[in-house]
């Protein structure tokens, strides 16, 4: 298994392992809005395949700029 995330400061564990673009002006995180910085889950099968968890926000945008704000 992999998690994609970031790593809390203090402690052991990770968060944001989901999107982390789209957010609406507005938004508290607006300011956090990022291309490349998506987080998400896999999970390797006995057959060596993937499978992936990706996860986002309902307030949050598929289509972003190049700085992950909403188009």
């Amino acid at each position: 298994m992999a998690v994609f995330g970031e790593p809390f400061t203090t402690g052991l564990g990770m968060h944001n392992i989901h999107q982390n673009q789209g957010d609406p002006v507005g938004s508290q995180w607006y300011a956090e809005n990022g291309s490349w910085q998506d987080g998400a889950t896999l999970v390797q099968r006995p057959d060596g395949q993937y499978n992936a968890f990706l996860s986002k926000f309902t307030s949050q945008a598929y289509e972003t700029d190049d700085h992950g704000h909403p188009i």
